[in-house]
């Protein structure tokens, strides 16, 4: 596995032998990993609470119409930059 920083202590992992992405890290949150849910060969039982950043969408992207969209991140998440 490889990875290169994005930014003075993020990371991003990647396969060394496909350049597949696999999860990126922060050190100011060692202990909260970004996995690419795309690696994973098991089904994924957690479902998607909302759409977020929809006005940056792709014009193809088919959103679920039953969640609800925001422009940024749904409110009251905690984002840590």
């Amino acid at each position: 596995m490889g990875y290169y920083e994005t930014a003075p202590g993020k990371k991003r992992h990647f396969c060394k032998v496909c350049a597949s992405p696999i999860f990126s890290s922060n050190n100011a949150s060692p202990e909260l990993l970004r996995l690419r849910l795309g690696i994973l060969d098991s089904d994924i039982l957690e479902q998607p609470i909302s759409h977020n950043f929809v006005s940056s969408r792709a014009n193809w992207d088919d959103q679920d119409a039953q969640l609800p969209r925001y422009d940024e991140h749904e409110p009251g998440r905690a984002v840590k930059k």
